[in-house]
């Protein structure tokens, strides 16, 4: 195919600057240079050789052999141009024949041009052959080995010399009619001549058109009869004239500049998004940082709440002393010296019930404290982060956090109930307790005891000792107040001590809870998660959508620099 390294480069350009306006597109860079109508126009004009000389130059055949086609047409016009498809930019003319030949687009869709006799052109004409000329990538003088000399086509050829540049050759057609010899002094004469008129020497092709036809065949066409026809030399010259063309260089050229300013830019665009997110994402790291060392200044400085929830055994002290002094009352003690008692098991249960409530109230107090400064902290966080984040950072989650309060008061309740039976208070409360209820019973058996003999004296009525009843029944009296005291001074004493060591107990329990409140404290502020949640979906997202058009970009990018170097 003639002209096809050219072709598959700008094919590979055509595809490369599709690519670069569908990743500008995505990008939301500007593609303006690529879409000047002078890009398309480059891109999708094929190449074009021409034919020109006189009547009977063989101008017709030439081409019939150079492309195994027999392009023919009936139209009287001047200028006739053959097209794979529809031609480009080509409209009708008074002077010019469009006509499409499907099979050129074997040849590329190449279009050809055929012109008419030299001097037979009228002015018009011949203005408009020269334009389709200067237009063309080649154009072929062809001359008869009958006339070489034809006047008004080597006129043709002086006028055409700025405009074609070396864009043309010459053809010396119907060689075989001539020896050998003959032919090399002629090439002689014609490569003079053409020095003469343009200012330097003209390649030549000397062909056969009768050979050239003849090698093509119905399968393939003959080597050795292309070979000797002279059209092998010229065909190869003409996919090199083709190939290397210049305007047609500067033109991709062109188009490659425009692509790069492009490529460029998308490139800036990604680049800016990538900023961008490593922006995002440091900003979203900071606020993290701050959120865990708020959290860790909470259980740093925790001691404070922690005494404030041990300190609830303080406030349910003077209730559990009042149900201890019911417990201890003289006729309750009375009573639980005749019955196994669980006066110290009840009061310290007592105790723990109230403790257990009051500790989830207060675990509640402390957390809504907590939560509060959170609030406070994600207010000045949110402005912050939407200043610097284009995703709609979400507002403080109070369902979440007030789950946690839930959670957390839960936790410290279950903790301190353990606390406290591991305290186990009624150790000392039940020696006390039972110290005095074995000196109440002794002082009860001895009362018993003084009241029985006075009444079986009594009851014997023997006057000699008829006053022992009244001794016996006066030391029972005493005992009975010695009784009352001892037991209401014990009480006091034992209810005194009791309470001290509830009181003095909050520091011990403040230890043992110390470890539960710094733990449920940390999992309270994994309430920042979910709010956190939708910025790391975005920074994903945005990392996952990122990543394919770099990569894109960069592929482009290399696409583009190897393009660049085969043009």
């Amino acid at each position: 195919m003639l002209g096809q390294r050219y072709l598959e480069t700008r094919d590979s350009l055509a595809d490369a600057v599709t690519t670069a306006k569908a990743l500008a597109l995505e990008t939301n860079s500007s593609a303006e240079e690529l879409t000047h109508e002078g890009v398309a126009e480059i891109l999708a004009s094929p190449l074009r050789i021409a034919v020109c000389g006189e009547k009977g130059s063989g101008k017709t055949s030439f081409l019939h052999a150079l492309l195994g086609l027999e392009l023919n047409s009936e139209s009287e016009k001047a200028i006739h141009v053959y097209g794979a498809g529809v031609l480009w930019g080509e409209s009708p003319s008074s002077h010019v024949e469009y006509q499409q030949v499907r099979a050129l687009a074997e040849h590329g869709g190449l279009e050809v041009i055929d012109t008419g006799a030299v001097s037979k052109l009228t002015g018009d004409e011949r203005e408009r052959m020269k334009t389709l000329l200067s237009e063309s990538d080649h154009v072929f003088w062809v001359m008869s080995s009958e006339n070489p000399w034809a006047a008004k086509s080597w006129d043709l050829v002086t006028e055409m010399r700025e405009l074609l540049g070396k864009r043309s050759s010459v053809i010396l057609q119907k060689v075989d009619l001539l020896k050998k010899k003959d032919i090399e002094v002629l090439l002689g004469h014609l490569t003079s001549l053409s020095i003469q008129r343009v200012g330097h020497a003209l390649p030549m092709h000397c062909v056969s058109a009768e050979k050239g036809i003849k090698s093509w065949g119905e399968g393939k066409r003959d080597g050795r009869l292309w070979l000797n026809s002279g059209f092998k030399d010229c065909e190869t010259a003409l996919d090199t004239a083709l190939n290397s063309g210049e305007e047609r260089r500067e033109a991709l050229l062109w188009i490659s500049q425009r692509m790069l300013k492009v490529v460029n830019r998308v490139e800036t665009t990604i680049q800016e998004k990538i900023s961008g997110l490593r922006s995002d994402i440091r900003s979203l790291q900071l606020v993290e940082t701050e959120v865990e060392r708020s959290r860790e200044h909470e259980v740093q400085n925790s001691r404070e709440n922690v005494e404030h929830i041990a300190n609830v055994v303080c406030d349910c002290a003077d209730y559990s002393v009042n149900f201890a002094k019911r417990k201890n009352s003289l006729l309750a003690t009375l009573i639980s010296i005749f019955n196994r008692g669980d006066g110290a098991l009840s009061i310290e249960k007592n105790l723990q019930e109230e403790v257990s409530e009051a500790t989830y109230e207060r675990s509640q107090e402390v957390a809504f404290g907590i939560l509060a400064k959170c609030e406070r902290q994600w207010s000045g966080m949110k402005d912050d982060l939407q200043k610097r984040m284009a995703v709609d950072v979400v507002s403080f989650d109070n369902s979440v956090f007030e789950e946690k309060v839930d959670i957390f008061a839960e936790k410290m309740q279950k903790k301190m109930k353990h606390a406290m039976v591991m305290l186990k208070l009624r150790r000392l409360l039940d020696r006390m307790m039972v110290t005095r209820q074995r000196a109440l019973k002794k002082m009860v058996m001895w009362l018993l005891s003084f009241v029985s003999i006075a009444g079986i004296i009594g009851y014997a009525d023997i006057e000699a000792i008829s006053f022992l009843p009244w001794i016996f029944m006066g030391l029972a009296g005493v005992v009975f107040a010695v009784m009352l005291g001892y037991g209401y001074k014990t009480r006091k004493s034992l209810l005194a001590v009791y309470s001290e060591s509830v009181y003095n107990v909050r520091y011990e329990l403040a230890d043992m809870i110390q470890g539960t409140y710094e733990d449920e404290i940390r999992e309270f502020y994994s309430g920042y998660t979910s709010m956190f949640e939708n910025l790391r979906r975005y920074i994903v997202n945005s990392e996952e959508s990122i990543e394919p058009l770099n990569e894109r970009w960069h592929d482009l990018f290399l696409q583009h620099r190897a393009i660049h170097q085969d043009i």
